[in-house]
């Protein structure tokens, strides 16, 4: 199973993420689809990854938005809203962990 790690790559911690990638709840296709669906950007990333079978595992201290992260499973996205977001890869990897990069076993300097 493949599990979705930072699946709404929310955090900007700059000793663990690529702060250079844009933040993808910030996103106006994922905005634009919330407003449809009455969701956050947040919820429709969510959506969009459980509805093709990924486990997403998003982390929140805020009780008010753990609760939030469950309420995907109300609506279901379009085959055409699927294709989409899908289209939004930009081809970067968001979480580096570069703390751990001269580990002999770090996987990040594959190409991916």
């Amino acid at each position: 199973v493949i599990v979705g790690y930072c699946p709404i790559g929310s955090s900007r911690d700059v000793s663990w993420v690529n702060v250079k990638c844009p933040p993808l709840l910030e996103d106006e296709l994922l905005v634009s689809i919330g407003r449809k669906y009455n969701k956050s950007s947040a919820q429709v990333a969510l959506r969009f990854n459980a509805q093709r079978g990924v486990v997403v595992i998003p982390k929140s201290f805020s009780p008010e938005r753990i609760k939030h992260n469950f309420q995907i499973f109300d609506f279901s996205l379009t085959e055409e809203e699927m294709k989409a977001i899908e289209a939004l890869n930009k081809n970067i990897r968001f979480v580096e962990l570069l703390m751990w990069s001269d580990h002999p076993e770090y996987p990040f300097h594959d190409e991916y």
